[in-house]
């Protein structure tokens, strides 16, 4: 018996180790408490992003809690149909709830055919947890006053998500923007310039100042240790008769993802959804809705250029009619999921997926780049549940790794009843 436990071991580490995921195994199987301690004082706690537990027998369920009460990182139990394997984990999995873990089941009839693949997606989502928690997020400036449904209590999101928020006052920004020469941000221009299609009413003028609000937030990023960042955008009007569309857009093409307004449940968002995809994301309004089609147009100034069909056009900023910003196309057809992180406690994640339906409305009463989504659920359970205006898009269907990193952070996923792949 003790030879095949061994073979089940090998063979599922091997598995896990093609799709790229390290394990940390043990070279003989555990079988008693004091072979158990001595491989949990092996282990980097420290180090690892989850405990990956494969269940071999029946009556190992205190040695499931023991390896539990070692470390705070999510749990998998993997098992089969053979030698009571499958019912351990069922008895030990409402004792580790009790206490605050979210422990995954993952079974197969033979441990041999497990869905590795599985495994693997349980474990990115604990690779993502773990970034998380190491994260600085720059708050520069201050949100726009009209974002009443949003937080500013920066230990909650500390507590909750992981990232650390650093406050950087406005004044270091205009400081920086107005300390850039012209040369420095001609050339960056003349670049960013050759690869859209046309420029309707900003001029060059306007694109090199709207560099330098790029080339200062880059400049801040480095200067206070930032991983992502989110702009009282607003706030730069008056001061510079410009907008941080274009350094926004940049900065998510560069995989800096850049937040609109202030906004830090919409920012955390982006950044979740960015980590669980490696794509890059769109931070935008609910401009309009029509039950009948059922569908949602979303609209912003700012877009990823690498989110576009094709190369965008520079138009003025919607609200303000000054400064760069960026129109183009997402990809028609393309399936994006859609979320929004909020409630008062940071615990609800609105949750929903679609279709690109119509691109290039060139609707002059929204913002600049807008897409009319086909949703796979209800259009009205979505506005039902709304959990504020910005909302983030990104391509691909990720709903499901998403609801696995909401339960292991406690957050509850609300919204419609579409398909989830």
């Amino acid at each position: 018996m003790d030879q095949l436990f061994l073979q089940k071991i090998e063979k599922i580490s091997t598995k896990l180790e093609a799709t790229g995921i390290k394990t940390i195994s043990p070279s003989v199987y555990v079988s008693d408490f004091e072979g158990l301690e001595k491989q949990l004082q092996e282990m980097p706690m420290d180090d690892i992003d989850g405990l990956v537990l494969l269940v071999l027998t029946g009556g190992t369920e205190k040695m499931i809690l023991k390896s539990a009460e070692k470390t705070s990182k999510p749990i998998i139990l993997l098992t089969d149909s053979e030698n009571n394997s499958l019912a351990a984990a069922c008895e030990v999995i409402p004792e580790l709830r009790s206490k605050g873990r979210n422990p995954k089941l993952i079974f197969s009839e033979n441990l041999e055919k497990i869905d590795v693949e599985k495994i693997k997606k349980n474990i990115e989502v604990f690779q993502t947890i773990r970034k998380l928690k190491n994260l600085r997020l720059g708050l520069i400036g201050s949100r726009s006053p009209w974002l009443v449904s949003t937080i500013q209590d920066f230990e909650l999101v500390k507590d909750k998500v992981g990232p650390t928020v650093v406050k950087v006052d406005f004044s270091e920004f205009l400081t920086e923007i107005r300390k850039i020469p012209d040369s420095q941000a001609d050339g960056v221009s003349e670049k960013f310039l050759s690869n859209i299609s046309e420029s309707k009413e900003p001029s060059k003028e306007d694109v090199i100042q709207a560099v330098k609000i790029y080339l200062a937030l880059k400049k801040l990023v480095k200067s206070h240790g930032l991983d992502f960042v989110t702009v009282g955008c607003f706030e730069l009007i008056p001061e510079i008769d410009n907008t941080g569309c274009l350094a926004l857009s940049k900065l998510i093409d560069e995989g800096i993802i850049a937040g609109c307004e202030g906004d830090l449940e919409a920012t955390l968002t982006m950044v979740i959804l960015n980590l669980l995809s490696s794509k890059p994301v769109w931070m935008a309004n609910i401009s309009s809705f029509d039950l009948s089609r059922n569908t949602i147009i979303f609209s912003h100034c700012t877009v990823s250029k690498d989110m576009l069909e094709s190369p965008p056009v520079l138009r003025n900023h919607f609200e303000s009619s000054t400064g760069v910003a960026i129109q183009g196309d997402l990809r028609k057809n393309a399936e994006f999921t859609i979320a929004r992180l909020g409630g008062p406690k940071l615990d609800k994640m609105l949750l929903s997926s679609g279709i690109v339906n119509r691109n290039n409305l060139e609707n002059e009463n929204m913002c600049r780049t807008q897409a009319e989504i086909k949703l796979d659920g209800s259009v009205e359970d979505f506005i039902k549940n709304l959990l504020g205006n910005h909302t983030v898009l990104v391509e691909g269907d990720i709903r499901s790794k998403l609801r696995s990193l909401c339960n292991e952070l406690d957050i509850e996923t609300i919204g419609t009843n579409g398909f989830e792949k």
